[in-house]
């Protein structure tokens, strides 16, 4: 508990150091004030996992006993509830320390505002000193909140992520319109076990629309050994999971399945029509008379993908201008939602 708070209030110390403008009472006695009833959580509870988009922009979650504490700080989440089970409580002394002390986001206040604050008092010159007051020190960084559950298992974290970085108020891309947050949303629903939350999370916070798209592509991505791996384990009779099959394969024989013949095979795998159709209108790509839907959007989603990471003149065909990009990730989150709940 010493160490935590001798690096917070050293960040501090250095923060005013570099902007030359040092704190008077630098390297002194100074905590955040805690009662001893809350300091257990401080001493032991144990980080399990968290995702940092800048830093000032962090979630993370902490476990201590059969209860676990996420950390929400950059955000605004203005919502008591997330999920049906996150419940926001009250950041005290003791969770600030540990949120502080060991995601250290950066300050937000500037040099002589954190100078105010800390240069307050100190234990060195005061022999009542009790502790900064934790809405002080909290002050002078970007919104802290933390959202609590009870016996959660670790396999449901990046969910929890993406439902919190969801109910974000100011963050959220503007771009995008009711009707796709809520589409967006609706992912949440698969299994934490398989889906790849933690770049969907990533792209919430993107003001460019095609990194929803690319993370929406990824989620595909993640399911292009299904069909091949799946055949396999039948002909050879193994019962291994078959993501666990296709690892192994591409760390001991370096194979991999074939991009666009893989997802061509993975969307002809359920029913998928409609929000084919959609998704191509809204690439502005017109169906021709006894076209196949499947072998057309396979193609086009894959030549959009490789236009957007690519920069050969090959894949520059497509205008992203010309894209309703609302109307096209909402048919891609219907797209990874049916594509999932098919495996």
């Amino acid at each position: 508990m010493v160490e935590a708070n001798v690096a917070i209030f050293s960040a501090l110390d250095q923060y005013c150091l570099q902007k030359k403008n040092p704190i008077t009472n630098a390297g002194k006695k100074r905590w955040i004030a805690s009662t001893p009833t809350t300091r257990a959580i401080l001493k032991e509870a144990s980080f399990e996992s968290g995702i940092s988009f800048s830093r000032g922009l962090k979630v993370a979650r902490f476990d201590h006993k059969l209860d676990s504490y996420f950390f929400v700080i950059g955000l605004d989440l203005p919502v008591s509830n997330v999920g049906n089970f996150l419940d926001e409580i009250d950041v005290d002394g003791s969770l600030l320390t540990l949120a502080l002390s060991e995601l250290q986001p950066a300050p937000s206040a500037s040099d002589f505002q954190v100078r105010d604050i800390v240069e307050y008092d100190d234990g060195n010159r005061n022999p009542k000193y009790t502790g900064h007051q934790a809405s002080g020190v909290a002050s002078l960084f970007p919104r802290i909140q933390c959202y609590k559950s009870n016996d959660l298992s670790i396999d449901e974290t990046q969910r929890a992520f993406f439902l919190l970085c969801l109910a974000d108020s100011n963050h959220g891309p503007a771009w995008m319109d009711v009707d796709l947050k809520e589409t967006f949303a609706s992912l949440s629903e698969l299994s934490p076990t398989s889906i790849p939350y933690q770049t969907l999370c990533r792209s919430v916070f993107d003001t460019d629309p095609s990194s929803v798209f690319l993370a929406l592509y990824r989620c595909l991505e993640a399911l292009y050994a299904y069909s091949h791996v799946t055949q396999l384990n039948g002909k050879l009779g193994l019962s291994k999971p078959w993501d666990q099959v296709a690892e192994l394969l591409e760390r001991q024989l370096g194979w991999r399945p074939r991009e666009e013949s893989s997802l061509e095979i993975l969307l002809r795998s359920a029913p998928l029509k409609h929000d084919l159709e959609e998704a191509l209108d809204a690439m502005n790509i017109k169906l021709q008379a006894n076209s196949d839907v499947f072998s057309v959007a396979t193609k086009s989603i894959y030549q959009l993908r490789n236009s957007l990471v690519h920069y050969r003149p090959l894949h520059q065909q497509l205008n992203p201008q010309c894209i309703d990009w609302n109307r096209l990730c909402k048919a891609m989150c219907c797209l990874v939602h049916d594509a999932y709940e098919s495996i």
